[in-house]
């Protein structure tokens, strides 16, 4: 797709600027946007070559937006009203199943670009593009190309395939051949950006995410500027190029301060208000007699839950899923409940051995460098940690004795884990709740909760 903006009648030899407001990460947050709209209408007031684009993540972070069966479509409808010209998905819109990605990208008036996200016969995934072109005065081609991180839970992809991304982007190194100005709009994070400049000199601009890096002035690598805005909405990222003769000769970059925008978009601040009344995030739903002062804390909760109101022996949760550090004393809220967990993945049923369930723990282990690497309700496991390369062993007890090797267990796991650590060969049910709902009816249960000392994992080494 291709858009036109009004040819004033630039001079070639006239010394012109070329402004681009971008986002990355807004994760939900919605208050800033009527101020974004009103700087953008004032920006395009002085200036036809304006162009507004927004580098992931819209999703998950807001109940507003996350916790409604059609996810994510209050936000296109606020970014529809900016409006933004071109976007790419972050790993988290991945999390959205195919129907409802899908039916997001259609339900926006920008364009989304994504060269590394795939169908299986290898071809662009409609109705994403790989790339689109932007044309601004005296014909002037803007190349705007889209990269997403591979870390997503590969059971919300379906028929979609996500590729390397810095590969995907070298096959459109021949954008530069008839584009004036090309632009990676990315979301796989700032050392991946640098790792892009450094191998596609031909990329003038790199509007990034994913990694959540405020980058005051950008940064230049390799002569190539990288641009990141942080997240949550702080700060709106604005790059201007200087043009002269169709060619860029100077591009700077500055992070602007909502604080320092006075203006709001009335109509568009009234329509949030108006989402933000779906949901009485306020309303108590249980009280928490001491902090819970880790995401490990909060874990154990998580899990109890599931078993809990599963009736299952066994329950696991990963801090992935988890995107609380602390949650204080006092009050907690229905939203703190959706906001320490904006997934919504369904729970699997399994019945296990031990030997199974330690092979669970130890593909978790091995994931990533977390600890503990699973949190768990039902059992105590102590992780002891291999040297010279050996395995590690993990001891699996319920009270003081340890689990027998000829049982078979009840085991709750959210999709994640089981995606991500389950070989797929062993038979599971799908229970028809998420996460939070279980512990939404916990806390029904249990008006009190404290998790402040418990610790249910030791690791040794």
């Amino acid at each position: 797709m291709t858009f036109m903006l009004i040819n004033n009648a630039f001079s070639q030899a006239a010394s012109r600027k070329i402004i681009l407001i971008s986002t990355n990460d807004p994760h939900g947050r919605l208050d800033n946007f009527p101020k974004m709209a009103a700087y953008v209408q004032f920006l395009k007031r002085t200036n036809p070559e304006v162009f507004v684009l927004n580098a992931g993540d819209l999703v998950d972070g807001n109940p507003i937006i996350d916790q409604i069966k059609d996810k994510g479509a209050p936000i296109i409808d606020i970014m529809n009203s900016v409006p933004y010209d071109v976007s790419c998905l972050g790993n988290h819109e991945l999390e959205l199943n195919d129907t409802i990605l899908r039916r997001r990208v259609s339900q926006s008036t920008s364009v989304f670009v994504d060269a590394n996200i795939k169908i299986a016969n290898g071809s662009v995934a409609p109705p994403f593009k790989s790339y689109t072109t932007l044309i601004a005065g005296d014909g002037l081609k803007i190349a705007v190309f889209g990269l997403t991180a591979t870390s997503t839970n590969p059971c919300t992809l379906h028929d979609l395939v996500v590729t390397e991304p810095i590969q995907a982007a070298l096959s459109l190194d021949t954008l530069r051949h008839n584009h004036d100005i090309v632009i990676g709009l990315t979301h796989i994070g700032f050392h991946a950006d640098s790792i892009l400049a450094t191998k596609m000199p031909g990329v003038d601009i790199i509007i990034g995410g994913h990694s959540h890096t405020a980058i005051p002035h950008g940064k230049f690598v390799n002569g190539v500027l990288i641009t990141q805005t942080g997240s949550y909405m702080k700060y709106l990222g604005k790059t201007i190029l200087t043009i002269e003769n169709n060619r860029i000769v100077n591009k700077t970059f500055e992070l602007v301060d909502f604080s320092t925008i006075e203006n709001i978009d009335s109509g568009l601040d009234a329509k949030i208000k108006g989402y933000n009344e779906t949901i009485d995030l306020d309303k108590q739903v249980g009280i928490a007699n001491a902090d819970f002062p880790d995401k490990e804390s909060i874990g154990y909760l998580r899990a109890d839950a599931i078993a809990t109101e599963l009736n299952l022996q066994i329950a696991f949760d990963h801090s992935r899923n988890i995107s609380f550090t602390h949650l204080p004393a006092g009050k907690i809220t229905l939203g703190d409940v959706y906001k320490m967990d904006p997934f919504n993945y369904k729970i699997y049923r399994y019945y296990l051995t031990a030997a199974e369930i330690r092979s669970l723990i130890k593909a978790a282990s091995a994931y990533n460098a977390i600890k503990p690497p699973l949190y768990c309700s039902g059992i105590n496991y102590t992780l002891i940690r291999s040297s010279e390369g050996k395995q590690d062993s993990i001891i699996l007890k319920k009270g003081r004795r340890q689990l027998s090797e000829r049982k078979r267990y009840s085991v709750g796991i959210n999709s994640f884990v089981a995606c991500r650590f389950m070989p797929d060969n062993l038979k599971y049910d799908t229970i028809a709740y998420t996460t939070p709902e279980l512990l939404l009816k916990f806390l029904a249960d249990h008006k009190r909760v404290d998790y402040s000392k418990t610790r249910r994992v030791d690791i040794l080494k």
